[in-house]
Parts: structure tokens; sequence; C-alpha cells
């Protein structure tokens, strides 16, 4: 949901950031990802291109030849570029401020609703009642098969 926008680097985390498409390094390449490239894991992203180039080790497996890849199109950060911007976003939307309504709704999609909720849940419902019939019609009642 946090996304990144390089400047400078020098806040952006090279492993830890969601900076690349690609989403958190650390979860593309795993915990030996930092060892494989060469980079420390607490690196900043200006940290990991000294020289003002991408220097990185020959790509061993598919998602090391995807950074590499991404890599070649992304100009290295530069110390007289702006400082790095941090970015809300859900479902590929930049939003302003934060959402937890939003956030929420894209971590859990809505089912569509049941043909029969209207049948139990109703005006004149006795709660609990409506409430144990909506379990059995789910077939989640805690029988002793279940229980066990």
């Amino acid at each position: 949901f946090i996304t990144c926008e390089v400047g400078n680097g020098l806040k952006a985390s090279f492993w830890s950031d969601c900076w690349t498409p690609l989403g958190s390094l650390l979860k593309l390449l795993g915990d030996d990802g930092p060892r494989r490239l060469r980079i420390p894991l607490h690196s900043s992203v200006a940290e990991a291109c000294p020289g003002n180039s991408w220097n990185l080790p020959h790509p061993r497996t598919d998602n090391e030849v995807l950074l590499h890849a991404h890599l070649t199109t992304v100009a290295p950060p530069m110390q007289t570029t702006s400082e790095d911007k941090y970015f809300w976003r859900v479902d590929g939307a930049q939003l302003n401020k934060f959402s937890a309504a939003r956030s929420w709704e894209n971590c859990r999609p809505r089912e569509n609703p049941k043909d029969w909720s209207k049948l139990i849940w109703f005006s004149g419902c006795v709660p609990k009642h409506a409430f144990n019939m909506w379990i059995a019609q789910l077939d989640r009642m805690p029988v002793r098969s279940r229980l066990e």
C-alpha cells in the first residue's frame, strides 16, 4: 500500500521499500537476496549504486533477471535531485490521505449477497435466531464431527 518515488535515494530502503513495480525486493528475492546481490540489508537505494551506476553481479535466478531488466530502465538516484517521496496507493490509485475503508475493501473483497439473506435478516427477526439460522445456512454449525 505504501510506495516510494525515489528522488536522491537517501531515505528509500533498497530492500524493504516498494520503490520498483516489483514490490519489496526482499520479498521478491528472499532472505539471501542481500548476499547474492552483495548489497547490505539496511542499504538505501543511493548506497546500492555507488558511482551513479547500478553495479550488480550477474543474475542467477529469474527474479534477479527481472530486477536487472527493470533497473536498466531506471536512472540511478542523483544527489542533486529532490528527496524521496512516499505515497499511499490502493488499487493502483494514489491517495492524498489514508482511507481505512478503501484499504479494507482492497484486502477483503465483498461476496455477492446470498439469495436467502432477506429470509433470515428482516426487520422483525430475533437476532439470536437469525444468527443461528445464518450459521446453519453456511454449514458452519459447531457439530461434534467438526469439534473433534
